[in-house]
């Protein structure tokens, strides 16, 4: 059914080697930026996890590997072209602009655990061995018209504990026929921001030209 209207919020990843924060807006990580840095609470393609620290005195946020990310999408509504930037949009400063209120409407957003063992030690009976570990369901609409859910799913066993698997559905939710439609998974990889924080003294985007 038709969800109502949310503010941007976000969930985790945390329950494999990846830590990844995954938004109610399309975005990624954290909100696309080319440099600056990543809070606690918000990793963005974190691995190894939990890797911030404090060396020869200096804060260091963490092993982060994306400036943030999203999903564009283009289409032909019978009154022009419309383009949506959910994730991954900066100024042409490098700098974050809103997303929320302007190219994303955050309709729903919730994590899953199915964990095989509870906290207090005891095995879970719900567990469920053909659905990943943690799950979080995003969903949200856009000026295009086309209503985008996402689910993301990660595991902790070994050999699986190390990637984040993205499903995503669109639905065109206007009543209008949609044209010539476009959708750009947009990632920022930037390997290693503390190895460039360690060794260059910055993690931005000028670092990674050639």
């Amino acid at each position: 059914g038709d969800g109502y209207a949310q503010s941007r919020d976000w969930r985790v990843h945390r329950r494999g080697m990846l830590h990844q924060a995954v938004y109610n807006t399309g975005e990624l990580g954290r909100a696309y930026n080319a440099g600056g840095t990543v809070q606690p609470s918000s990793p963005s393609m974190e691995w190894p996890p939990n890797s911030s620290m404090v060396l020869d005195r200096v804060n260091y946020p963490g092993q982060h590997n994306s400036f943030g990310s999203g999903i564009w999408i283009a289409a032909t509504r019978p009154g022009g072209r419309v383009y949506t930037f959910c994730g991954a949009t900066s100024n042409t400063n490098g700098e974050p602009v809103p997303v929320v209120g302007v190219y994303s409407t955050p309709l729903e957003l919730r994590k899953i655990e199915n964990f095989p063992v509870l906290a207090d030690g005891e095995l879970n009976s719900a567990y469920d061995p053909d659905e990943a570990e943690e799950i979080i369901v995003s969903r949200w609409d856009t000026p295009v018209g086309i209503r985008v859910t996402r689910t993301s799913r990660a595991w902790s066993f070994p050999g699986y504990d190390s990637f984040i698997i993205y499903e995503y559905e669109f639905e065109n939710v206007t009543g209008d026929t949609l044209s010539d439609v476009f959708i750009t998974f947009a990632n920022t990889f930037a390997p290693s921001m503390f190895g460039y924080q360690r060794n260059h003294g910055d993690w931005s985007e000028g670092n990674f030209r050639g």
